[in-house]
């Protein structure tokens, strides 16, 4: 890094020892120096005033401002490019132990960076050590240049800054990455650093080629292809970047239906995990989406064709709950599969059919409650030494008994049904005496 002392200090320091040099020529010739030695000495001033005026010409560093809170320190200091051009524009970040401040490169090289307190916060003591850094970006490309220094004064001069090219670099993208024959990808590059005007030099890997920044390509063949990004700065500085392109020969199909592994079985507040496989026939990359019908979702991106996804989930509440998973590629192809897990739950099942199910609500090994599918209505059971009544329809009477032991379930028939039965057969029963009396009755007659 280079740096060296300008402003108008030095050209009136400069100009002051030239007067007195020459002054005291002029005494001295008077008594001691030939005319020519005279002469001679004074050609040597001259080229040494034409130096330093020509050696002083950075760029002037701004004259320092009020912050507006009355305070008046800064670090000062002026850029200049390769070449000795004057920067034009750039950010100026200096750094201590009291934070970062930023100022701007103006029109003239010159910038100063305000360390003084107020809104900005505390001011920057003497002997506070700093680092200073510049960028731009111009044009021309991109620049850089640093110094560290260390407050003195009111007014901090670090000189003038030489600001370097930035390293030169070049990056590709595209889009898609991979599909079926013909493929259309647009391509987009970058480049930083360096000197500008860049060159780009696109090889598409098929033998084709662009001399665009941006540009667009058809792949017909079915294939893979490396796409090489060559950039040039206008000093022959060059970088490269390498894309893969992957073609298929068929039209895109959706991904396979995914594979959902783990136990159905389950009890609240226990995590289960669950395997999910799926696979693309295109070699697509593919997102996973699973829902667990609880109102939470886990979703994976960039996921490569034929991976295995673990997820772990964890239900609060008991249930038969359906687990989701959609699977897309980048086309926005879909495929999805579901099954059903019970969590603290016994399946009602009557003529194959499932009719509801027993929840243990809270998970203290009684089910609790009934819930028919039909209706989707609750009703609370009652259990006597592993013996469960239920209510299917909540009139109040039970229908079913289940057995906790042999996982049977029966039909019951209620109290008042076998009342009903009782009477009907002691209304029969009386008919028929009351037959049976009177045929002895006309018998006897």
């Amino acid at each position: 890094m280079r740096i060296v002392i300008g402003g108008e200090e030095d050209r009136f320091l400069n100009y002051l020892i030239s007067t007195l040099i020459i002054g005291g020529l002029r005494q001295v010739k008077s008594k001691y120096l030939s005319t020519k030695i005279f002469s001679f000495s004074l050609i040597i001033i001259a080229i040494y005033l034409c130096h330093m005026t020509v050696f002083s010409m950075s760029p002037v560093p701004t004259v320092l401002s009020d912050d507006g809170n009355g305070g008046l320190k800064a670090i000062i200091g002026s850029a200049i490019k390769e070449n000795n051009e004057v920067a034009r524009g750039g950010i100026v970040n200096v750094t201590s132990t009291f934070g970062t401040r930023e100022g701007s490169v103006l029109s003239n090289g010159g910038w100063q960076v305000d360390i003084s307190g107020g809104v900005k916060g505390s001011e920057w003591p003497d002997g506070t050590n700093f680092t200073l850094t510049i960028t731009l970006t111009d044009n021309d490309g991109s620049y850089y240049g640093e110094t560290s220094g260390r407050v003195d004064g009111t007014v901090t001069n670090v000189g003038t800054i030489y600001l370097d090219p930035t390293a030169f670099s070049a990056s590709a993208s595209a889009n898609p990455l991979s599909g079926p024959a013909p493929l259309t990808v647009d391509f987009n590059s970058n480049a930083i650093g360096g000197e500008k005007p860049y060159s780009w030099n696109w090889d598409f890997g098929d033998g084709n080629t662009s001399f665009n920044q941006n540009t667009t390509h058809i792949y017909d063949t079915e294939g893979a292809y490396i796409v090489t990004l060559r950039v040039s700065d206008s000093q022959g500085r060059n970088d490269s970047d390498s894309i893969n392109i992957h073609v298929s020969s068929t039209a895109n199909q959706p991904p396979t239906s995914p594979e959902i592994t783990g136990k159905t079985i389950l009890t609240t507040h226990q995590p289960y995990k669950f395997n999910i496989y799926a696979s693309d026939i295109n070699n697509d990359i593919l997102t996973y989406k699973c829902s667990w019908d609880d109102g939470i979702y886990n979703t994976t991106n960039n996921v490569p064709s034929g991976t295995i996804i673990v997820y772990s989930h964890t239900w609060k509440n008991s249930g038969i709950y359906n687990i989701t998973v959609t699977i897309m590629d980048q086309y926005n192809a879909t495929s999805m599969n579901t099954i059903s897990v019970y969590v603290d739950v016994i399946l009602f099942i009557e003529n194959q059919e499932l009719q509801g199910y027993l929840i243990d609500e809270n998970a203290d090994g009684t089910y609790d409650i009934f819930h028919n599918n039909q209706t989707d209505i609750e009703t609370i059971t009652s259990v006597h030494e592993g013996i469960y009544k239920i209510d299917s329809d909540n009139d109040r009477t039970w229908e079913y008994t289940f057995d906790s032991l042999s996982g049977e379930i029966l039909p019951l028939l209620s109290e008042h049904k076998t009342n009903s039965i009782i009477g009907l057969f002691l209304v029969f029963g009386i008919i028929l005496i009351l037959i049976i009396i009177i045929l002895i009755f006309i018998l006897k007659k």
